[in-house]
């Protein structure tokens, strides 16, 4: 890419634990005439595995894989995509950046916010590629996070199973804050439905963005939310209820608010929507295995096996997607 040519300044990643937010906020900021708020790419989780063995084959190659991924959901024609690409490098950066350049052009705007909630556990990644890029972690109490999960067709329906799943991203999520303190904002989607002004504030003054209240006005339109996905994004359209943050009390029965606070308590705490951990054995015994597991050199050898596993899963061909049903 040349000097002349357009640069990605200052990216923005929203990212955080399935139904917790990511697409509501991602909503809201895509309403600022300055974004172009994109929907979700998977791009560190899937397809930069998609791509590898395609790179050394030129930027046609690249251009028609990408078609089966989940970046065909994007707002960029196959042709654009391929002319985007033709003078290109060829690697995980220099596609990434050639085509959120070209939608930046094609929008007229000037700001990319990307929203993809499985990237919290690539934070690393995205600020290894973008050292100038701004990640706002949005956090949801992970009982409602997990009832809200479960009744969708995609997701797991055992509660130890979703529980240890939120776990495993609040710890990946608050080791990249505490490292990048200066380029991890952290939300709560709490505040975010009962005070949304106030927290567009303050994500804008830690992005550097300029707020505007249009951000507030739910019937303007975004491209945040591919059509595949209505089914279950529906809400995101919608006025903001703020009694949403406490359906799950509802919705749980007593015994599944048990199981599931044996398991996340201790980071219920943490978080601040708990005040004690509970006292069992099963929570005991939990709270040993989350904090071997979710260790620092857990995280770490969680994510080598991701990389192995995602690379063969992704790599051969574009049969082998995941989770087909969200395709």
């Amino acid at each position: 890419m040349s000097s002349t040519e357009p640069v990605l300044h200052a990216p923005v990643f929203i990212v955080g634990h399935p139904r917790s937010g990511t697409s509501l906020l991602a909503a809201m900021l895509g309403r600022n005439p300055e974004v172009l708020a994109l929907p979700e790419t998977h791009f560190f989780n899937e397809v930069r595995y998609a791509l590898a063995p395609h790179y050394s084959k030129g930027p046609d190659a690249v251009a028609s894989r990408l078609q089966a991924t989940r970046m065909r959901h994007l707002p960029l024609e196959h042709v654009a995509v391929r002319d985007a690409l033709a003078g290109a490098e060829m690697s995980p950066k220099g596609v990434f950046d050639a085509i959120l350049i070209a939608m930046l052009t094609q929008s007229g705007r000037h700001r990319i916010v990307e929203k993809t909630p499985v990237h919290i556990r690539h934070i690393d990644d995205i600020l290894a590629m973008w050292p100038d890029a701004h990640v706002i972690w949005i956090v949801r109490d992970g009982r409602a996070a997990i009832s809200s999960l479960r009744k969708l067709d995609w997701a797991s329906k055992d509660l130890s199973t979703l529980a240890r799943q939120w776990t495993r991203n609040m710890r990946f999520a608050i080791s990249a804050h505490d490292s990048n303190p200066a380029q991890v904002t952290r939300v709560e989607y709490e505040d975010l439905i009962s005070r949304p002004e106030d927290v567009l504030l303050h994500v804008c003054r830690r992005i550097e963005l300029r707020y505007d209240r249009v951000m507030l006005d739910h019937n303007q339109p975004t491209q945040t939310v591919s059509s595949f996905e209505d089914e279950w994004k529906a809400n995101v359209g919608s006025p903001m209820i703020a009694s949403r943050a406490s359906a799950w009390k509802e919705e749980l029965r007593p015994d599944e608010i048990i199981e599931i606070e044996a398991i996340i308590g201790p980071l219920l705490v943490n978080l601040g929507y708990l005040a004690s951990r509970p006292g069992s054995l099963r929570a005991l015994l939990e709270g040993i295995r989350e904090r071997a597991v979710n260790s620092a050199l857990g995280l770490r050898v969680q994510m080598v096996l991701y990389d192995f596993v995602a690379a063969r899963r992704f790599a051969p061909s574009g049969a082998n997607q995941a989770n087909t049903k969200r395709r």
